[in-house]
């Protein structure tokens, strides 16, 4: 089973990250990111504890893919 994280930098240089054990909700979480981010609304993160991001904060999601 292929793993994969999805690490959002914000424009401060800090990273945050959400991982899963599969890589197909992987992509459709990202493609619902670049979304808010499109329509400019905030993103909501959960890395450890529930985060709301403002649109204008994100710099980049990248989607890094590893194996379980």
């Amino acid at each position: 089973m292929k793993a994969a994280e999805l690490r959002i930098r914000l424009s401060d240089g800090s990273t945050l990250r959400e991982r899963y054990n599969q890589l197909e909700m992987a992509r459709f979480i990202r493609e619902e990111m670049v979304g808010c981010l499109e329509r400019g609304a905030p993103l909501h993160c959960f890395d450890g504890e529930h985060v709301e991001i403002p649109a204008e904060r994100v710099t980049r999601i990248e989607l890094l893919v590893g194996s379980e």
